[in-house]
């Protein structure tokens, strides 16, 4: 309940052992959870000057990436997915960002790896229906949003997700 409080501890054990990754991604999860993103990705990028096959650093530097409109998003989830495509999380993430830069074929074949990988994450399960809808699958997208709404799971893109169910009434 206090992330400020946490960071300033995580910083003082990182000043005494500053090649501690794992309390180094801790910093940085925290910090891109506050919405600092510039913060957490120099902490990200940090990681992976040392250590460039750290697939959550990869992907989570992929995420703020794409909300910084940054066109490497793609290339550091594409990593992570060579890295770790068995992942749902991270071929989520993957497939995602190709729907979303217009590979959508591809995408949605990633995609529906991820949501078979984890078929209760309602947010998968969003970025599929997403896919679905772009590539012209309207029932099946429809279907999948109707069960995403129908869940009490929350998640981020919930209300994206209800506002594209709302456009095929």
């Amino acid at each position: 309940g206090h992330p400020d409080k946490a960071v300033a501890r995580l910083r003082a054990w990182l000043d005494k052992h500053p090649n501690d990754h794992l309390i180094r991604l801790g910093i940085a999860t925290l910090q891109q959870g506050g919405g600092d993103k510039s913060n957490a990705a120099r902490g990200y990028e940090a990681i992976l000057d040392q250590a460039p096959d750290n697939v959550v650093a990869l992907n989570n530097l992929a995420w703020v990436y794409q909300e910084f409109e940054d066109k490497r998003a793609i290339e550091y989830a594409k990593r992570a997915y060579q890295l770790a495509g068995s992942s749902p999380v991270v071929a989520d993430t993957y497939g995602w960002f190709l729907v979303l830069d217009g590979n959508l074929q591809q995408g949605l074949n990633v995609l529906k790896r991820a949501a078979e990988g984890a078929p209760l994450s309602m947010e998968i399960r969003y970025h599929l229906a997403y896919a679905l809808l772009r590539v012209g699958d309207e029932d099946e997208a429809m279907q999948l949003l109707d069960e995403v709404l129908a869940s009490d799971q929350e998640f981020e893109a919930k209300k994206d997700a209800r506002a594209l169910r709302a456009t095929l009434e």
